[in-house]
């Protein structure tokens, strides 16, 4: 499968099974390893950086990859000793021809004639058959406004929106900006419906995964990226010269030092977070005397 085959195959198997929204952020963050490592027959990945991009326990992470598992999205294979990383194999990818669409058509996306481009003639005759089919089943269009966004934000549900914006947390327009993201992302991925009652259902559902998976990314510190590294810096010397040997002096080179603030710069694919600040607690003297702890050993 392609990368939107992938994705196209998730959300068709999201209908069943319901995904939670780690397991979905879970899976999409692998996607996005497997792609940047160019499809590889598999790849490696530690816990402890995996972890870190959740708020949530490592159990539930585990839990949560334990299922993707079980149902055939991806096979793992867990670290035996603590300085191995996890093996990771994302199912029906470009790298696994085992699930090219001869051998394995129960992962093959649908091709089902609704998923295509529908042609102009077709159109006129699926109107008189069921004018409905084309307004709420299928998006088609890029554009924001689709006859389903028109109608699950139709004046008469008004009620209903607000409601589902207070329980969200969040307000109308946010909602409204969530929802265009969700057709635009159907449209990609061909996503249908068989009636407006099962697409407003996915709709909502979809929604929620996003506002919570929003809630869920960390907030970008103050400062530039550069003005951080800057602090880092500044932290890392003045913790250096606390760290003694039993006669007062200082057992961090230069060297070290040097090393160890190269290691927690290195940015996430957007560039936008550093590791360091990746991680939910980070206390630089612990970490400093935790680094030469290991390379000393």
């Amino acid at each position: 499968m392609t990368y939107i085959e992938l994705i196209n195959n998730f959300w068709r198997l999201d209908k069943e099974q319901e995904f939670s929204s780690v397991e979905t952020k879970l899976y999409f963050l692998l996607l996005e390893t497997a792609n940047s490592f160019a499809w590889r027959d598999s790849f490696q990945l530690s816990n402890d950086r995996l972890f870190a991009r959740f708020t949530e326990s490592a159990n539930t992470v585990r839990a949560a990859r334990n299922k993707l598992q079980q149902i055939g999205l991806i096979t793992f294979s867990s670290a035996k000793k603590k300085n191995e990383r996890t093996k990771y194999t994302i199912w029906g990818s470009p790298a696994a021809p085992q699930f090219e669409p001869h051998s394995a058509p129960q992962f093959e996306p649908h091709s089902a004639p609704q998923l295509e481009p529908i042609n102009r003639q077709d159109k006129d005759k699926d109107k008189n058959i069921c004018p409905e089919k084309e307004n709420y089943y299928v998006v088609k269009e890029k554009a924001p406004h689709s006859p389903l966004f028109d109608a699950f934000f139709a004046p008469q549900r008004q009620a209903d929106l607000e409601a589902l914006a207070m329980n969200l947390g969040v307000s109308i327009q946010t909602l409204r900006e969530v929802a265009r993201e969700c057709l635009i992302e159907w449209n990609v991925t061909g996503t249908s419906h068989s009636d407006q009652k099962e697409a407003f259902r996915h709709l909502v559902s979809h929604i929620r995964r996003k506002v919570e998976y929003r809630r869920q990314q960390p907030q970008l510190p103050d400062g530039s990226l550069q003005e951080r590294k800057n602090a880092l810096w500044t932290e890392i010397q003045q913790a250096a010269g606390t760290i003694t040997d039993s006669h007062d002096v200082p057992i961090l080179t230069a060297g070290d030092c040097m090393e160890f603030f190269n290691y927690w710069i290195e940015t996430n694919r957007e560039g936008t977070l550093m590791r360091f600040e990746c991680e939910p607690f980070f206390n630089t003297i612990n970490r400093l005397r935790s680094w030469i702890a290991k390379k000393r050993q």
